[in-house]
C-alpha cells in the first residue's frame, strides 16, 4: 500500500467519524448507516455492503481510540 492510498483511507475514516458525530449531535443516530452509505457511494463509489463494512470498522476504531486526531 502506498502512502497516498493510506492517507486517502485515513481521510475517509475521519470523514465517516465526522458524519457519525454530526448525526449523534442532531439526535439522528438511527440515520448514521444511511448517511454514511450515501456519502461513500456519492464520493467514493462504495456499494452499500462496502460502506456498511467500513462503517463497522470505523465505529470500532473510534470506540477503541485508535485514530490519533
Amino acid at each position: 500500500m502506498t502512502t497516498t492510498t493510506a492517507t486517502k483511507k485515513l481521510d475517509i475514516v475521519r470523514e465517516v467519524i465526522d458524519i457519525i458525530r454530526e448525526c449523534e449531535a442532531d439526535g439522528m443516530e438511527m440515520c448514521i448507516s444511511m448517511q454514511v452509505c450515501l456519502y461513500l457511494k456519492d464520493n467514493y463509489g462504495y456499494d452499500r455492503s462496502e460502506a456498511t463494512q467500513l462503517l463497522l470498522g470505523v465505529e470500532l476504531i473510534d470506540e477503541l481510540g485508535l485514530l490519533n486526531d
